[in-house]
């Protein structure tokens, strides 16, 4: 595919930027990286172009084709120049597509989850019952575990690929599709996120829609009607219908519900929608792979699935107060879903680094305790008499406050990148927190 073509990785730093120049690598292109940062160790063979500004990268190695990472705007002239130059540019998740698609069969079934909340979730949870209920390999990957170029680069070395690949897509992956196609597509939800890198929540919604562009006759859609924003785009679901594409609303009622989620692990009404979506999506694989399986095994499969590390997770007890974690949560309705789960008082920690988000709707529903760079902000917002520092300080007035019985929320609605690496180190901080805290009281 590259051999003997220029390679400029753009975005070269992260998970998929490295991952996408080690396959660039392996299909014999000649690869230069280049990026904002320098935080890693050059790729052997690699041109280094990370210490160059944007506008130079083209000039000074006059690619044949660009491979962005998400994290890159592309709105960046970079872009546009190399259109304007007929430069082929495509994402890392499209390449690990073009990939596999041209050097493995039988090609394996894409499941495709997008949503502003509940993606990790929702593709661990069908990798799950891909595996409990239908008994064949499958792997939750893209934005969640490995980047599709990650795999296609381990085929490449002889590992074989699972069965069913369920692809995480962020916003900013489905930016540009390219070829990517999924026998299962789904947008679990769509609210206010990442305004500070869209103009509105149309481009916004847009690009959630990409996930649908390739679908053909036979390919399922999903959604919702908290998708609502998305019938702007009466154009797509046209298109949808004139290719035979299967359309389906998700409900939050069906009349087994009762049944199914008696003893699932995971908690809250809009883990619900999320267990509907991959029990749809397993649904869908079984019939498509000539499989068979047994609405009664669905609540044991259920039960065994107990959820990924930060999004609800109960950190533990202490003389009545009741700890959880929920350091993925950086939306606001991430932060509502977590409040509806809850009953009784709940002392919430919020605040990191903001998106554009308005948190006024989150006043009146908690004793509220922001914090970090959007503290401030947060706290006119919501009307919270102040704001703390960081995390600690915010913990710490949280608790003193609190009586038992009570919950301590962590449910930011933020990034983490005032004070902390990612969600999951922010996370691990509130965990150590709160096991500081049960030494020293109990």
């Amino acid at each position: 595919m590259f051999r003997g073509k220029r390679v400029l990785i753009a975005g070269s730093e992260g998970v998929s930027g490295r991952a996408a120049t080690r396959l660039a690598l392996m299909l014999g292109g000649r690869v230069a990286v280049a990026d904002r940062k320098r935080t890693t160790e050059l790729e052997a063979d690699c041109e280094d172009l990370r210490d160059l500004p944007e506008e130079q990268w083209l000039l000074r190695f006059q690619p044949d084709v660009i491979i962005t990472a998400p994290g890159v705007p592309l709105a960046l002239p970079l872009f546009a120049e190399a259109r304007a130059r007929g430069i082929a540019v495509f994402g890392e998740n499209d390449l690990g597509y073009r990939v596999l698609q041209a050097t493995l069969r039988p090609s394996p079934f894409y499941v495709a989850v997008t949503g502003t909340d509940g993606k990790s979730t929702t593709v661990a949870l069908i990798a799950h019952l891909c595996a409990a209920l239908l008994g064949v390999t499958a792997r939750a990957c893209g934005n969640f575990g490995e980047p599709l170029s990650a795999i296609a680069a381990e085929h490449l070395q002889g590992i074989k690929v699972a069965q069913v690949l369920i692809v995480e897509l962020s916003s900013f992956q489905l930016e540009l599709v390219g070829e990517f196609r999924a026998s299962v597509s789904m947008i679990l939800n769509v609210a206010p996120d990442h305004l500070d890198r869209y103009a509105g929540m149309t481009e916004y919604a847009r690009a959630k829609l990409n996930i649908a562009r390739n679908l053909l006759s036979g390919d399922l859609f999903l959604h919702t009607e908290s998708a609502n924003l998305l019938r702007k785009f009466p154009e797509e679901f046209s298109r949808m219908i004139q290719n035979n594409v299967i359309c389906e609303e998700i409900s939050s009622t069906s009349p087994q519900e009762e049944i199914i989620f008696n003893n699932a692990a995971l908690r809250g009404k809009h883990n619900r929608m999320n267990i509907h979506f991959a029990l749809r999506t397993v649904e869908s694989l079984a019939i498509r792979m000539g499989k068979q399986i047994r609405a009664r095994d669905f609540p044991s499969a259920l039960e065994q699935f107990k959820g990924l590390p930060h999004r609800l997770e109960n950190c533990g007890e202490v003389d009545g107060l009741l700890f959880i974690n929920d350091s993925k949560a950086t939306t606001i309705q991430a932060v509502l879903c977590a409040l509806e789960t809850f009953n009784g008082e709940v002392h919430l920690l919020l605040g990191g680094r903001n998106k554009g988000l308005d948190f006024s709707a989150l006043r009146g529903r908690a004793r509220m305790y922001p914090y970090g760079e959007a503290g401030p902000t947060i706290a006119a917002q919501v009307e919270a008499s102040q704001s703390y520092e960081g995390l600690e300080a915010a913990f710490r007035a949280a608790v003193v406050a609190a009586r038992s019985p009570a919950i301590v929320l962590l449910s930011p609605g933020c990034t983490s990148f005032d004070e902390f690496r990612s969600y999951a180190d922010r996370g691990e901080t509130f965990r150590r927190l709160v096991r500081s805290y049960a030494e020293h009281t109990l």
